[in-house]
């Protein structure tokens, strides 16, 4: 027996040498293949870029008590790579702006752009392009003459700006402007997986959307300005950087949507990326003739990154080989990290946190200088029901102040005048509304523009309106109800009385005076859908229109100061639709509801593509060994699993 049980014993201490000695052949064969993998790796050269876009002015943002500090959060990220102090080496990674860079915060308006000229200082921007918002205060005011952004003239930040700015197809008078470059080459360092460096060449080039159509006239097609959009203007002077060496890789830097434009260069070009921006989208991925693409959304609360990666070979020639680990990383994910407290130190750059307190504390008393309050939300995109797309809440509220800043009968604007959300929070009733966000909401300081029209002229607006398939361009009108199918004004209600139904005028409706106001932007822009031009346009150079002589930003402190001091302070947000789809038989009279709506907030009142949160750089190497690890588990499992069964086994045979 005794003999049966040693050869039991002896025969499961040979399975267990047996496991053993192939866990170490395993293990010896993991590390050997990683050895290999990163040997590979070492010709691989990384070059990291940073990406941003559509900052529109917000080096901070005011939320509650708060302020988050997004471009230090931002500026820090970067110097993780590039270095603090005496360790930094601009080299060690590139940073680039598609453009709309000052216009929109009320820090940045208040301070003519300079907390945005002295924050891309600091950050040391490689190259940034011209968005359309460029051209707001005039393009001479947020570009130099040698081709730089504008010096930095913020009292402790002054600073001579030698940021490059690129447009390839921006013209004046059909001849390429002075002020800005077609292109820039960079050069950098990549570095391999040992730490060795290589020099690399960058070829940034600008590029513009059409976005004329986007700026007030009088601002750019006005002066003579023009875009061109065809690629082939890229796409040559990208062959010609690469086919003459000059370059080892080749970005195209627009202020245009990036999917499309990396989609519009065809098969053939030769561009490497695609870095895009004015959609206010966060976008990446690859067109479908190979061209990598990215861009952010707005406001600072994303930026993108993505990795370039070079090899050379054994006669030291630098090619460049692809892109990696790109995504748009969004700070929102992480808001708690752009608060200016100790915790926070290692997330934000010091320098950037210097600028900012200034910056707030040069504005903060009209940041929080409280006007009223709301106890209705107001948004610039969310439409009304039964409004098809053309009536906001936002939009509401803006005529509204237009109408009465003038005297007018009848206002309107367009989608994108409409520059903030004033949300009321979760388990509140209402919210104030401080001067910081009425600035905020009307930054483009527009001159209100009042019109002297016939009710018949007002029906060819308000159906060129309806011609613009995405509501933008005339939408939430106030002071009229418009009832609408098919592109088409089907009835015209003007303070509950039906004045034109069908094709016909009521009385003498078609032929009375009215007051129309809306803003500058609106009544210079021609944009034409389905054939039909602006009539407003039109009228510019007759005796129809007066300009007001305030910009519109003021009325509506004037106007919303006045009614707040009458209400005790509530503002009154209209919150029905005047841009009414359907008939006006099947609606019933509804058009006197605003009077209604108001009393109503008495009364209540009485009783917001593909985004990537962590960007990870593991060598290929350690996945590979992560791989064959997991796999090493799961066989140590399965047979250690057969080898509890063997010793059952032979424990039972021993005991037979």
């Amino acid at each position: 027996m005794k003999k049966i049980i040693k050869k039991c014993q002896d025969k499961n201490r040979s399975l267990k040498i047996h496991i053993i000695l192939t866990l170490v052949l395993i293990v010896i064969l993991c590390f050997s293949l990683k050895n290999e993998v990163n040997a590979a790796d070492t010709n691989d050269y990384i070059l990291p870029v940073f990406q941003t876009t559509d900052v529109h002015g917000y080096i901070a943002e005011k939320s509650g008590d708060n302020y988050q500090y997004l471009l230090s959060y931002i500026s820090d990220k970067v110097k993780d790579v590039r270095g603090y102090g005496s360790d930094y080496n601009k080299d060690k990674a590139l940073l680039l702006d598609s453009g709309d860079n000052y216009q929109g915060s009320t820090m940045s308006n208040l301070l003519n752009g300079q907390p945005i000229t002295a924050a891309f200082s600091i950050m040391d921007y490689d190259a940034v392009t011209i968005g359309n918002h460029e051209f707001d205060w005039g393009i001479e005011n947020t570009i130099d003459a040698d081709c730089t952004m504008m010096d930095s003239n913020l009292e402790g930040f002054e600073a001579v700006n030698n940021i490059p700015v690129v447009a390839l197809n921006l013209f004046r008078n059909n001849e390429k402007v002075s002020f800005a470059k077609d292109y820039v080459i960079i050069e950098k360092k990549a570095t391999n997986s040992s730490g060795e460096e290589i020099l690399v060449k960058i070829g940034v080039i600008g590029y513009l959307d059409n976005y004329s159509a986007e700026i007030m006239n009088e601002k750019f097609a006005g002066l003579g300005y023009s875009i061109n959009e065809e690629p082939s203007i890229p796409n040559n002077i990208a062959k010609s950087l690469e086919d003459e060496k000059l370059v080892d890789v080749t970005i195209l830097l627009c202020h245009a949507d990036a999917e499309e434009t990396a989609e519009s260069l065809g098969k053939n070009s030769v561009i490497d990326l695609v870095l895009g921006g004015h959609s206010h989208l966060n976008k990446q991925g690859n067109a479908s003739n190979g061209i990598p693409y990215m861009e952010q959304e707005k406001h600072g609360a994303t930026y993108g990154y993505l990795d370039l990666i070079f090899q050379k070979d054994n006669d030291e020639k630098v090619t460049f080989k692809d892109t990696e680990n790109m995504g748009n990383i969004d700070i929102r994910d992480n808001l708690d990290k752009t608060l200016n407290i100790p915790e926070n130190a290692t997330e934000l750059d010091p320098e950037m946190i210097g600028l900012t307190e200034v910056v707030i504390d040069k504005v903060k008393d009209v940041l929080n200088q409280k006007i009223g309050y709301v106890v209705e939300e107001t948004k610039r995109k969310g439409v009304i029901e039964g409004s098809g797309k053309y009536s906001t809440t936002g939009g509401n509220w803006m005529s509204s102040v237009y109408m009465r800043a003038v005297g007018s009968d009848v206002a309107f604007t367009n989608q994108g005048g409409v520059r903030y959300d004033f949300l009321i929070p979760d388990n509140e009733t209402k919210r104030d509304v401080t001067l910081g966000e009425i600035y905020s909401n009307y930054p483009f300081e527009n001159k209100i523009y009042k019109y002297n029209l016939t009710y018949e002229e007002l029906l060819q607006v308000l159906n060129y309106a309806l011609k613009d398939e995405k509501g933008q361009a005339i939408c939430s009108v106030m002071g009229i109800d418009c009832y609408f199918e098919n592109e088409e004004v089907n009835a015209l209600v003007k303070d509950g009385i039906l004045i034109y139904q069908n094709g016909e005028w009521k009385d003498e409706w078609r032929t009375k005076n009215l007051t129309v106001a809306t803003n500058e932007y609106v009544g210079t822009t021609d944009e034409v859908f389905k054939d039909t031009h602006n009539p407003l346009v039109g009228w510019n150079n007759a005796s129809k229109l007066t300009i007001a002589e305030k910009v519109d930003v003021e009325y509506a402190i004037e106007v919303l100061t006045e009614e707040a001091n009458e209400n005790n302070g509530l503002l009154f947000i209209d919150v029905n639709p005047h841009f009414i789809e359907g008939t006006y038989e099947e609606q019933g009279e509804t058009s006197n509801t605003e009077d209604a709506e108001k009393e109503n907030q008495t009364e209540a009142e009485e009783t917001q593509t593909g985004t990537v949160t962590v960007i990870e750089n593991p060598k290929t190497g350690d996945n590979i060994v992560v791989w064959i690890s997991l796999i090493l588990v799961s066989m140590l499992g399965i047979l250690l699993c057969k080898g509890e069964r063997n010793d059952a086994s032979n424990r039972n045979n021993c005991r037979k």
